[in-house]
């Protein structure tokens, strides 16, 4: 009896040390799911730039073409642009943008029930990078139109490449819906001019 009393007593010594040792792993799991851009509202690197009344800003899972997640924009006729900004993409993906080299620059998007033929620039879909000098001075931007022949397309690259002629420090990239753009975009995979860290989940 005495010695299935003290195999007891070890038993219950050993539980408590591994309750100190092995956190609860349902709190730890919590925990990652707070940390990771997999579970929040939003995604790493990026901001509600403008979400008129009339549009919806979604860190969407129903589309995607890498990964789980991407930028939605949903929108009718609204009073400003709807837009997604990024912050300065030189803290996050390279310390500079060099001079005098071209750079290669690319999305993909998908679109839904989007208007067609735009009359003027307010009714159009844009990818647009902006370039800053190491004084914050606007050095200038690129504005990459997606293609709006027809409301409703998968998948798909968008492209164009720019020569700075100075050395850029910041670079803003921006998926902005006119204030007269209708339907929905989502948008993905942001190259710039490599392959490294276009997923917006990482």
């Amino acid at each position: 009896m005495k010695k299935n009393s003290n195999i007891f007593r070890w038993w219950i010594c050993l539980f408590s040390i591994m309750l100190i040792i092995v956190p609860n792993p349902l709190l730890a799991q919590s925990a990652i799911n707070e940390v990771g851009s997999f579970e929040q509202d939003m995604p790493s690197y990026w901001t509600k730039g403008a979400e008129p009344s009339g549009s919806t800003l979604e860190w969407a899972q129903d589309e995607a073409l890498l990964l789980s997640r991407s930028l939605k924009i949903t929108k009718a006729a609204t009073t400003e642009a709807a837009k997604w900004t990024s912050e300065n993409m030189c803290d996050n993906w390279a310390p500079t943008r060099d001079a005098s080299s071209m750079i290669r620059l690319q999305a993909w998007v998908k679109t839904e029930g989007i208007n067609t033929i735009p009359a003027n620039d307010d009714a159009k879909w844009i990818i647009k990078y902006s370039y800053y000098d190491t004084n914050d001075v606007f050095i200038g931007d690129v504005p990459i139109e997606l293609d709006q022949s027809v409301g409703t397309s998968d998948w798909t690259a968008v492209k164009d490449s720019v020569t700075l002629p100075t050395v850029a420090y910041k670079v803003i990239i921006e998926v902005i819906g006119g204030k007269d753009a209708t339907g929905t975009v989502w948008a993905d995979a942001f190259k710039w001019p490599s392959d490294w860290n276009q997923t917006l989940e990482l």
